[in-house]
C-alpha cells in the first residue's frame, strides 16, 4: 500500500493523517502483519525555503526610485480585442533597456514607436504588471503560485528577457514537487528553458526510482518523455562500454 503525503512545518504539529483503518490493518487477507511483525517503510523528500526574515534589504537602486515616479510616458495595453483593456504605465527607456525584443519596437517606425502605447493580447493584466515591475527591480514574481510562475516564464521567453527567465526558473526550481512536476516540466519545452527541464528529468527519474507516486494526470510533452527514456538508459550503455 502506497500513501503520498504532504504537509508543511506549520502543520506538522496539527496534521492528522488516516493510512488505513484498524479492520484492514488486521485483516490477515492484506498480510499487514505477518509473524506477529508489522514493517512500515517510509520514503520521501525534505524541502526547505529560506526566511525573507533572514534576508538582508540591499540599498535601492535607480529603477526603484524611478518606480516611485509619476511621470511615466509609456503604456502596455493589456486584453484580448473586443474586452475591456487594462493599462499598465512604465517609462519608455525602462521598457526598451529590460528586452531587445521592446527595444527594437522602439527604435525602428512601428506604432509602438509613435503611438507610445503597445498592446499584449495574450497575456494577462497580472502577469504583464508582475513583468512591469521587475523592470524597476522589485521582486514581486517570488509570491506567485506555479500557474502564475509559468505564464510569466513563457512572457519572458517571448519578449527575450533573460534576467526575468533565469529568475523564474530558479523559483519553479525549488517548487518541483511530485504532484506539479509534470506541469513544470511541459512548461520548460514551451520556454526552451534546458535548465528547467534538466532538473525535471532527474527529479522524476529519482521519484520513479523511489517509487514515490507523482501526478500523472497530465500528460508529458512528447520531447520532454525522449529525453526521460534516453536519460534513463543512459547508465545501462555506459556499463555496457
Amino acid at each position: 500500500m502506497v500513501k503520498p503525503l504532504t504537509y508543511s512545518k506549520q502543520l506538522a504539529d496539527s496534521i492528522q493523517y488516516r493510512f488505513c483503518y484498524l479492520k484492514d490493518l488486521l485483516n490477515p487477507e492484506n498480510k499487514f502483519i505477518e509473524n506477529d511483525k508489522f514493517t512500515i517503510q517510509m520514503k520521501g523528500m525534505l524541502f526547505f525555503e529560506s526566511s525573507e526574515k533572514d534576508r538582508r534589504k540591499p540599498s535601492l537602486t535607480l529603477a526603484q526610485y524611478l518606480w516611485e515616479r509619476d511621470d511615466r510616458d509609456f503604456i502596455i495595453s493589456v486584453g484580448k480585442k473586443n474586452e475591456l483593456k487594462t493599462e499598465v504605465k512604465i517609462h519608455k527607456f525602462v521598457l526598451a533597456s529590460r528586452s531587445p525584443v521592446f527595444d527594437r519596437m522602439l527604435e525602428t517606425q512601428m506604432k509602438e514607436k509613435a503611438e507610445n502605447k503597445l498592446e499584449i493580447i495574450d497575456f494577462n493584466a497580472e502577469i504583464v504588471k508582475i513583468a512591469v515591475e521587475y523592470f524597476y527591480d522589485r521582486e514581486s514574481y517570488k509570491n506567485l503560485n506555479v500557474d502564475q510562475l509559468i505564464d510569466l516564464l513563457q512572457f519572458a521567453e517571448k519578449y527575450d528577457i533573460q534576467d526575468l527567465k533565469s529568475k523564474v526558473e530558479h523559483v519553479l526550481i525549488i517548487k518541483v514537487r511530485p504532484n506539479n512536476i509534470c506541469q513544470i516540466s511541459n512548461a520548460s519545452v514551451n520556454a526552451n528553458s534546458t535548465k528547467l527541464k534538466e532538473i525535471c528529468v532527474q527529479l522524476m527519474l529519482f521519484y520513479m526510482n523511489q517509487k514515490l507516486p507523482f501526478n500523472e494526470e497530465i500528460t508529458l510533452n512528447e520531447d520532454f518523455v525522449v529525453e526521460l527514456n534516453q536519460t534513463a538508459v543512459l547508465p545501462v550503455e555506459e556499463e555496457k562500454e
